[in-house]
This record gives C-alpha cells, structure tokens and sequence, in this order.
C-alpha cells in the first residue's frame, strides 16, 4: 500500500474516506502511519460541509494543487455552472498523471493543468484556489510539491484556502510533508466549523 501515491491519484480527502473503511485493522494502520496521520473521523462524514463552505466564496472556477476528487464531484452536484482545475506538479510521475486525468469527474468541466500554468481567465474575482494537507498542532502540513505550487501561486490576488483533512498532535510522519505557513492561506475549513 503507496498511501502517498493513493492520495496524489484520487486525492487526499477521498484516500481518507477510503482508509476509514479499514480503519480498525491494525495492518492497514501499521503501513500507513509512518506516511500519513490517520484522521479519528469518518472524513466522508464532512464532505458536504466542506462542500457548503467552498461554495460559500461564491467563485464559479476552482483550482486545486491535489486531485479532490471526493470535494468536484459533490461541488457538481450542489450547483452549476463551476469549473474544476487540478493542477499536477512538473515532476509528477506520468502514471499518476494519466491516473488523475482518466479519473476525472465527468459531471463538471474539470481539467488538468500542469504548473506553472494559470487556468485561462481565473481572476481573484471567479477563482479560488484550493489546498488540502492536515494540521498538527498549530503548524499546516501538505507534500513537497504541494509546497513548492504553493509558493509558485502565491501572487494570486485571490482567495487561497486551506483544508485540512485531520489535526493530530505531535505526529511524526515522513517527509513527503512540509510545513507552510499559515498565514499563506485567507481562510482554514477547520476554523470555520
């Protein structure tokens, strides 16, 4: 079981949901751990919220730096008319690529983009930009290549919100997780709950 690569095919909050499903095998737990903190809660169990929330900014073009997948398919079905960016690393495995891009919801546009590109017309006016990682304690998580999208983006005037799929305290995983900063982002889904 690759738990980072799961995450980077279909996303990290429906990797999520997928592992509470098996979250009471020991097994499962002692492989993936050592990658990623396991959230306490049903993750599905807050899709919609985040759903609401999201769609609470009022943008019509959506941009994320992971494939959530579980996140476009339920934005499609609460309105119309929103559009789906997922922008893939330059150094993304082609595998995974292709996975992402056969993988995409059909029920919205949804396109892939490879950074360092800008969707066509996405202005802070229609656009927000979406990330997902996990909190321990007071510091925001989220991979190597998330990070480095993170900061090639950072000009955006626009909205960049963050959220987080659990909050530990004082885990320790591997280091396909960097720390960024939170002041980074306008707003944490966490906060707003």
């Amino acid at each position: 079981m690759d738990i980072i690569s799961d995450m980077k095919k279909i996303g990290i909050l429906e990797t999520a949901c997928n592992l509470a499903v098996v979250g009471d095998s020991s097994a499962v737990m002692e492989k993936v751990l050592p990658y990623a903190p396991f959230p306490p809660i049903n993750i599905s169990d807050f899709i919609e919220p985040i759903t609401d929330w999201l769609l609470g900014f009022n943008k019509k073009k959506y941009m994320f730096f992971t494939p959530e997948l579980a996140l476009i398919e339920a934005m499609a079905q609460k309105a119309d008319g929103l559009e789906a960016q997922i922008v893939i690393p330059a150094d993304l495995d082609l595998l995974i690529a292709e996975n992402i891009k056969q993988n995409l919801p059909k029920s919205m546009p949804v396109s892939v983009l490879k950074e360092p590109f800008y969707p066509i017309d996405f202005r802070p006016g229609n656009g927000i930009i979406v990330v997902c990682g996990w909190i321990n304690g007071d510091r925001l998580y989220v991979f190597k290549d998330t990070f480095r999208m993170v900061r090639h983006y950072r000009d955006f005037k626009g909205k960049m919100v963050f959220i987080p799929y659990t909050i530990t305290a004082g885990e320790n995983v591997s280091g396909d997780w960097i720390e960024v900063d939170e002041r980074t982002f306008n707003s944490n889904w966490r906060d707003c709950v």
